[in-house]
């Protein structure tokens, strides 16, 4: 019968293992970045059965994404009830999800509503298709996982969104990736230079 693993010393480290534990180094990570100040919480809520945002109480937005204004829009916000309470109504008939897609809509969670809201979209801006994402993040990292095939080379910006990073390094193996100095054409001729002479990229 096999000892158990003798329990973790004050300092998170262990007979076997001379190195902390995970908790431990999570609470030094923790610790650390509290004391530099980059430590992000959730801000405490602010209880009001008017406002279910937790925002504080008459302040000015400066710092989401509703750029347009249209999440607290009163006119939109009714189109929009309308056309739910619709929706709704319709799905429920037709025995269809109502409160979820039910999964991805490669399996189970296509809609006419999305598909629709392709087509128009498609038209508006002139394309034969359109393709919906949950958000930029999402379409990011989609597009430049799938696009790149091996041999291809990707230049990014190097102040570019963290989404696009992200998606490149999910790109299959073989792709190369260079950075230049943003906004700094340049610069970007001198990475294009060298990635065809054959250096360069990762």
């Amino acid at each position: 019968m096999q000892a158990p693993d003798p329990p973790p010393s004050p300092d998170g480290s262990t007979g076997i293992y001379p190195r902390p534990t995970a908790v431990v180094r999570m609470k030094r990570e923790l610790s650390r970045r509290r004391s530099e100040g980059t430590l992000r919480l959730l801000s405490a809520p602010v209880s009001s059965s008017d406002d279910p945002s937790l925002r504080p109480p008459r302040s000015a937005d400066f710092s989401s994404n509703d750029y347009l204004g249209l999440a607290r829009c009163g006119a939109q916000a009714d189109i929009v009830a309308g056309s739910y309470a619709s929706a709704v109504r319709q799905a429920r008939r037709a025995g269809a999800p109502v409160l979820g897609s039910s999964g991805s809509r490669l399996l189970s969670g296509d809609s006419s509503y999305a598909r629709q809201l392709e087509e128009e979209l498609a038209e508006r801006h002139g394309t034969a298709h359109a393709l919906l994402f949950g958000s930029g993040y999402d379409a990011n990292l989609g597009i430049f996982s799938a696009f790149p095939a091996r041999g291809d080379a990707v230049l990014l910006d190097e102040r570019c969104h963290n989404s696009i990073y992200m998606g490149v390094r999910m790109a299959r193996g073989g792709v190369r990736t260079a950075t230049f100095r943003h906004n700094d054409v340049g610069h970007l001729r001198e990475v294009l230079r060298g990635l065809l002479s054959g250096g360069g990229g990762e």
